[in-house]
């Protein structure tokens, strides 16, 4: 999360520019922002879903236009834009718990100095099942947030591919509410490179 850009009234399309120019674009002389030579290759870009929602903003033929509208119109030119990220709250927890705790996912501290004071500092939400508080306003709140749209919805991704599986299916099995047939946890294991015995592993 930016702190310079992340502040109350930008607008969408400025927000974007300023992303791309921060990670994405390199300034040759002041205000002249061109792609480097050999630019940064990314995963992907996404957006939290409500920046999807329609707002008072209408584009060609009258139509309105979401922030994500807006911001991808920036982003296209570059061959870029965002997805909308999956706001599976429960899934997302279960998938970044399960990645820390099998050594998948290792977080540095001098690359993610946020991310390792945030993750011990969320507590679990007492209304919601296998959720954590979400805390308006927080920063690091919403560097959680961050990391979850981002590791669940690429992982999440290409592990459903890899196992030939939707991502819908795969969200209910994490949290345990869909019980794959023995056929598909072969395949999430093949996936995995873990024998199926493996998966059980608590």
């Amino acid at each position: 999360m930016l702190d310079e850009v992340v502040r109350a009234g930008i607008l969408a399309d400025d927000l974007a520019q300023l992303l791309l120019q921060r990670w994405f674009l390199e300034e040759r002389g002041p205000g002249n922002w061109v792609v480097p030579e050999k630019p940064k290759a990314f995963q992907m870009w996404a957006l939290s879903p409500d920046a999807w929602a329609k707002t008072g903003i209408k584009g060609d033929m009258d139509i309105a236009l979401t922030r994500a509208d807006q911001m991808n119109a920036v982003m296209a030119p570059y061959g870029m834009g965002f997805i909308a990220a999956n706001n599976d709250r429960q899934g997302g927890w279960q998938h970044l718990y399960r990645m820390l705790r099998s050594g998948e996912l290792v977080i540095c501290g001098d690359a993610c100095p946020k991310l390792v004071r945030a993750i011990p500092s969320r507590i679990h939400d007492p209304d919601k099942e296998d959720d954590i508080l979400k805390v308006k306003g927080d920063e690091l709140d919403d560097c959680c947030d961050g990391s979850r749209y981002g590791l669940y919805d690429m992982t999440q991704e290409q592990f459903a591919e890899s196992a030939s599986v939707s991502v819908d299916f795969l969200s209910l099995a994490e949290r345990g509410i869909n019980s794959p047939s023995f056929e598909t946890l072969e395949r999430f294991a093949r996936a995995l490179k873990v024998r199926v015995a493996e998966l059980f592993n608590f």
